[in-house]
């Protein structure tokens, strides 16, 4: 119950990124089970753009949507996280780098790592430990 007002006491803008954010996780998370990651990438790249936003909002907060909303959608993993804010920030008309890295750390072994960047910095993906990790790929660059 403590949710649900902690839910309709945000603004409408608010609420409205929020669900934004579940949808695009979920999406996502459907398309990573039963699609190719090429076909993702490309669903992803081409998601169309919104003449205007909506709601104004920062990259920032639309981040925290996801991160919100990510508790919701099960095996929603730091991949699916970075492609939903990609689709959130790229029909806003940013411009987002989606970056893959692996570490192999002696005490925890191998271990791989997605973040989104979006002018110029980390947007959602930065765990305090992004330079232990040798990026391998960069995509969605535009």
């Amino acid at each position: 119950m403590k949710r649900i007002r902690r839910f309709f006491a945000l603004s409408r803008q608010e609420r409205s990124l929020l669900f934004s954010a579940a949808m695009s996780l979920v999406a996502v998370r459907i398309a990573l089970r039963v699609l190719p990651f090429s076909r993702v990438l490309r669903i992803v790249e081409r998601w169309p753009r919104l003449p205007a936003p909506i709601a104004p909002f920062s990259v920032q907060r639309a981040a925290w949507a996801i991160q919100r909303t990510a508790c919701w959608v099960p095996w929603a993993t730091c991949l699916t996280q970075a492609l939903a804010l990609a689709i959130i920030l790229r029909r806003a008309g940013q411009h987002t780098e989606l970056n893959i890295g692996v570490a192999n750390d002696p005490g925890t072994g191998f271990e791989a790592h997605a973040w989104l960047r979006c002018e110029g910095r980390v947007a959602l993906g930065d765990n305090g430990r992004l330079s232990s990790y040798v990026p391998i790929l960069s995509l969605l660059q535009r």
